[in-house]
């Protein structure tokens, strides 16, 4: 029984180095490419736009919550209004986490007055206090939560300082 396995094995992986000898050189080496990726305005444009594409897009939205009653049962805008974009709620925080970034990183690009306009209009001081009431309620702040508390921490910190308002020079 144990020579038969062991065949088994053997066979397998000399299809598998076989496989790769054959696909090797078809692939170019990593040595190869000698420019280091960056990111610059044209990427945080394509970025940018992506985030904005979505971040006032309320459907379709996958809600995760447990229902204890009909009134836990409300549309993305009434539970989560800062974040209700995108198709959930973790996505949307990304998105607009993603946008704050770019801010700050290239405050004059041309989608910044569009990003900074967004921003404004989801996070709201109203629109906040319901984001907190509904991760108190539904959620937990002490939780892991969606993103976990260290994640809140971390998008704080980076919407500090008038990040939203254009910097003056």
């Amino acid at each position: 029984m144990r020579s038969i396995a062991c065949k088994l094995v053997t066979f397998i992986n000399m299809r598998i180095l076989t496989t790769a000898l054959i696909l090797f050189p078809q692939f170019p080496l990593a040595a190869e490419n000698t420019s280091a990726p960056t990111f610059d305005a044209a990427a945080a444009e394509r970025f940018g736009k992506l985030a904005l594409a979505c971040v006032d897009k309320e459907y379709p939205n996958k809600i995760s919550h447990v229902l204890n009653s009909d009134a836990d049962v409300a549309p993305p805008r009434k539970l989560t209004p800062a974040f209700c974009g995108c198709y959930d709620w973790h996505s949307s925080v990304h998105g607009h986490w993603l946008l704050v970034r770019l801010i700050r990183t290239f405050p004059d690009a041309p989608f910044a007055p569009t990003a900074r306009d967004a921003l404004k209009n989801s996070l709201t001081a109203e629109n906040l206090k319901e984001e907190a009431n509904y991760l108190a309620e539904k959620v937990g702040l002490a939780s892991s939560g969606p993103t976990g508390c260290h994640g809140r921490c971390n998008y704080a910190r980076n919407c500090g300082n008038g990040t939203i308002q254009k910097r003056a020079r």
